[in-house]
C-alpha cells in the first residue's frame, strides 16, 4: 500500500497544467490519488473499528468507578477550599485587630501551604488567578473574538453583517 502512495504521490507532485489535455491529466491523477485514500481509509478501518469497540467497552466498564472517585475527590477539594477560605477570613481579622493596635510587623499565617499525609504524600494549595469579566462591553476591541461561525450563518441567512462578506471559491473535488 506504501507503494503505492509512494507512486502516485510522485505522478502527483510531477503535475504541471497549461493545457486541456494537461488539465485531464490532473483530473486522473486526482481520481487515482482519491480512490488509493479511500481503499486507504477502508483498511485502516478494518484494522482500527474492532479496537474502537474494545475501548468503549472498556471505558464503559471503569466509568462507573471513575465517576464516583472524581465526585468524591471535587467534593474533598471543595471543603478543603472552604476552610482555606474560613482561615483566611480569621488571618485578616486577627491582621485588622493587630493594626488596631498599632502593631503592623506581626505576621498572622493560620493556612497551611503544604498538609502531609499519613502516606507520605503531601496535599498542598496553589494560588490561581481566575479571569471574571465583569462588564464586557466595556472591553477594548482587541480583546473581543468575533464568532465565525454565527457571522457565516447570518451571512448564508442573508443577513448583512458589517465587517464580513462570503467569498466564493473553486475547489477540485472528486467522485468515484
Amino acid at each position: 500500500m506504501h507503494r503505492e502512495a509512494i507512486k502516485d504521490a510522485a505522478r502527483a507532485r510531477a503535475i504541471t497544467i497549461e493545457s486541456g489535455d494537461d488539465l485531464a491529466d490532473a483530473a486522473e491523477a486526482l481520481q487515482s490519488v482519491t480512490q488509493r485514500q479511500k481503499l486507504l481509509a477502508e483498511h485502516k478501518s478494518r484494522i482500527l473499528d474492532p479496537l474502537a469497540v474494545a475501548v468503549k467497552e472498556i471505558k464503559g466498564l471503569f466509568a462507573p468507578a471513575e465517576a464516583l472517585l472524581n465526585d468524591a475527590r471535587e467534593f474533598v477539594r471543595e471543603k478543603m477550599k472552604d476552610y482555606d477560605a474560613k482561615l483566611q477570613r480569621l488571618e485578616q481579622q486577627q491582621r485588622a485587630k493587630l493594626i488596631a493596635k498599632g502593631d503592623t510587623e506581626t505576621e498572622v499565617v493560620l493556612r497551611p501551604s503544604t498538609v502531609h499525609t499519613s502516606s507520605g504524600g503531601t496535599v498542598s494549595f496553589t494560588t490561581h488567578e481566575e479571569l471574571v469579566i465583569v462588564d464586557e462591553s466595556a472591553l477594548p476591541r482587541r480583546y473581543l473574538v468575533p464568532d465565525t461561525v454565527a457571522i457565516r450563518r447570518a451571512l448564508k441567512a442573508g443577513i448583512e453583517v458589517p465587517g464580513a462578506k462570503l467569498v466564493e471559491s473553486r475547489t477540485p473535488t472528486t467522485r468515484t
